[in-house]
């Protein structure tokens, strides 16, 4: 799976929230160029590294399996 992220200044990188439009629990901008908030901060920080990418990869298999029974 690849995944590729834009990077836009004033939009999240991983859920395109913005200024005007923010997560719906809430969220704030954690670095000075606005695209990543802190609700995906931890999504972030886990596909930096390879366990957290085979992590990610395990859950979205499961996820699609459910989907598909």
């Amino acid at each position: 799976m690849i995944i590729t992220l834009s990077e836009r200044p004033g939009r999240c990188r991983w859920c395109d929230c913005s200024d005007q439009v923010g997560c719906v629990l809430g969220c704030r901008w954690i670095n000075a160029r606005h695209t990543l908030c802190s609700a995906c901060e931890a999504l972030d920080r886990l596909v930096r590294t390879r366990e957290g990418r085979v992590a990610l990869a395990e859950i979205v298999q499961s996820e699609a399996a459910l989907t598909l029974s």
